[in-house]
């Protein structure tokens, strides 16, 4: 839904309300998009469900697998060192 600025500013109450029921609004000036309103999920339970309703997205409930620990090697210079050297 797009809205102008005036229209906005005089029922932003209403809007608000829009966008908690799942409404997009996008607010105008001179008719070009200059904001996007959108309403936040009521929990983060629903924010998670939303998510995994998404084909590409799956969880097993369970903790991912590590990879491989990352081996430092020894030697060499710092990031330390080489941050005061870049400064």
């Amino acid at each position: 839904m797009q809205i102008a600025v005036r229209q906005f500013k005089a029922q932003v109450s209403n809007y608000i309300a829009l966008a908690q029921q799942g409404e997009t609004i996008d607010i105008t000036s001179h008719k070009r998009p200059v904001a996007r309103m959108v309403g936040l999920p009521k929990t983060i339970d629903h924010a998670a469900e939303t998510l995994l309703r998404h084909p590409a997205i799956s969880w097993g409930a369970s903790k991912p697998a590590s990879s491989q620990p990352v081996t430092l090697s020894s030697g060499g210079v710092s990031v330390s060192e080489l941050v005061l050297q870049d400064r």
